[in-house]
């Protein structure tokens, strides 16, 4: 058995099966010495990010049911906002009349208890009050994934008091569709009216970095649990095991092939995060080429040529 494994009951059980040699070991292994995670996020984990003016992070907790080898949030990083903490954060929010979406991420955001988030939902209900356009909320979550047994009487009757309109689930390989897994999913489908689900998640090497499993992953997903992908994010060098990471090209190459195999609504974004830069992320075109007329991008100057942020504010910075 591998050592320094961070992984739920459940994983260990329904998804590894006991099987140390599968993939999604590599996942939940412990970083390597040398390699720390670094969300980008302020040690106050109160703080309201704003990722452009009309969508905003709020980060409820570091704490997750289990630790991925490739995650940004500091591990030792627990805490849990207090209601005077999340009533500062919302009083902030009330003052950016553009605001429409509000994520709620962590960690893992379903990991406090369920009457943290009965109180968040009134918050969102009193934030919505006497507003023109009423602001959405988003839930970034694992927790179907890892620990579905959690999804108790408590818990579901939380999110749908929270009554989210989109909520983006970290899955990462077709060996993670666990029977558990797609009944959280139905009980969601079947009790929030309009939700809709999606996927974000890292290209990882070794794990999913494969155009066949992807598509097995994407298509199994839409067809058994009304899932569709969103982003397929390209790992952070600094806090990712160098294992596991990915070129831009052979993740380019990956797309590609994704756009052959699948319908259209079923391909993801490929992107990149630049947590330096407050969480504002690129859309990587696939297809782009460089000077020379093979795929890729150019590098001049530490930036890569045409890989620009949503919001145009200039080039990504090379890693």
């Amino acid at each position: 058995m591998p050592s320094r494994i961070h992984a739920t009951r459940f994983f260990m059980e329904k998804v590894l099966k006991g099987d140390f040699s599968h993939p999604l070991v590599d996942a939940v292994k412990a970083k390597p010495d040398g390699i720390q995670a670094n969300s980008g996020h302020s040690p106050d984990p109160a703080r309201v990010i704003e990722k452009h003016q009309p969508s905003t992070i709020l980060r409820l907790t570091g704490a997750c049911p289990q630790i991925c080898s490739y995650c940004m949030c500091p591990t030792e990083d627990r805490r849990v906002l207090s209601r005077d903490e999340i009533d500062a954060a919302f009083a902030q929010m009330g003052q950016n009349k553009q605001l429409l979406e509000l994520v709620l991420s962590g960690g893992d955001p379903l990991f406090v208890k369920p009457e943290l988030l009965l109180f968040i939902a009134d918050k969102v209900r009193e934030l919505n009050s006497g507003r023109r356009l009423p602001v959405s909320l988003s839930l970034s979550t694992r927790m179907p994934v890892v620990a579905p047994e959690r999804f108790n009487g408590a818990l579901m009757d939380a999110v749908r008091e929270l009554n989210p309109s989109h909520m983006d689930i970290h899955i990462l390989h077709p060996d993670e569709i666990t029977w558990e897994f797609l009944s959280v999913c139905n009980m969601l489908n079947g009790s929030i009216p309009g939700l809709s689900m999606g996927t974000v998640h890292p290209l990882l090497s070794g794990i999913n970095a494969d155009a066949a499993l992807l598509k097995e992953l994407y298509s199994r997903l839409n067809a058994e649990a009304r899932i569709r992908p969103r982003d397929l994010a390209m790992p952070v060098p600094e806090v990712t095991p160098k294992k596991l990471l990915v070129s831009l090209e052979e993740a380019m190459a990956i797309m590609r092939e994704l756009v052959r195999m699948l319908p259209g609504k079923l391909v993801p974004n490929l992107t990149m995060f630049c947590y330096s830069r407050n969480w504002k992320g690129s859309d990587v075109d696939p297809f782009h080429t460089k000077a020379d007329g093979t795929f890729g991008y150019d590098v001049e100057g530490g930036h890569f040529r045409g890989l620009l942020f949503r919001d145009g504010s200039g080039p990504q910075p090379a890693a």
